[in-house]
């Protein structure tokens, strides 16, 4: 027995007799087998092989980030700017730390002020009214200002449906 395998544009070559068999598989693609007697040069054409999954259901956790940013808000708790530095190199300085803070939120602001289909999602998703949606977010903010500009969007996503869901119903 032996193989080879395809470039990438599928080209291949093998030497073999007429008497030889040549199998051709590749994941998820039926299996072809294909004796050589009278074969002439061709394409070789394969087909999908479906494959039937039996239902699966995710179930989430939300996770708990209280005290995972402690490091990172510490460190700006403690920004101060030293007596010595002229007025040029403070104002220098508040400008970096005025971008890095805009860096930090720019995920919270895109993902829940800028996108109007996290607020109409949730409120559909939960019945709420405007008045009741802004009152919520004023609690996430209020709970989780301490972890939400640090999350990637997906994780900011779940951790405010997470939080829309335990307290939607106890308007």
């Amino acid at each position: 027995m032996h193989g080879t395998a395809t470039d990438v544009q599928g080209k291949f070559s093998i030497t073999a007799t007429d008497r030889d068999t040549l199998i051709f598989s590749l994941v998820g693609y039926e299996t072809i087998i294909q004796p050589l007697w009278n074969y002439e040069s061709s394409m070789i054409r394969m087909t999908e092989k479906g494959i039937m999954l039996e239902a699966v259901t995710i179930e989430s956790t939300p996770f708990n980030y209280d005290g995972m940013f402690d490091d990172e808000n510490a460190k700006l708790a403690r920004r101060k700017l030293p007596f010595y530095l002229s007025k040029g190199k403070k104002q220098k300085r508040k400008l970096t730390w005025l971008r890095e803070d805009n860096n930090r939120a720019k995920t919270y602001v895109d993902i829940v002020i800028n996108n109007p289909d996290t607020k109409s999602g949730l409120m559909k998703k939960y019945s709420l009214t405007e008045d009741e949606y802004y009152k919520l977010l004023g609690d996430f903010n209020a709970k989780n200002y301490t972890v939400m500009y640090y999350l990637t969007a997906g994780e900011l996503i779940t951790l405010l449906n997470s939080f829309y869901e335990q307290h939607a119903g106890k308007k």
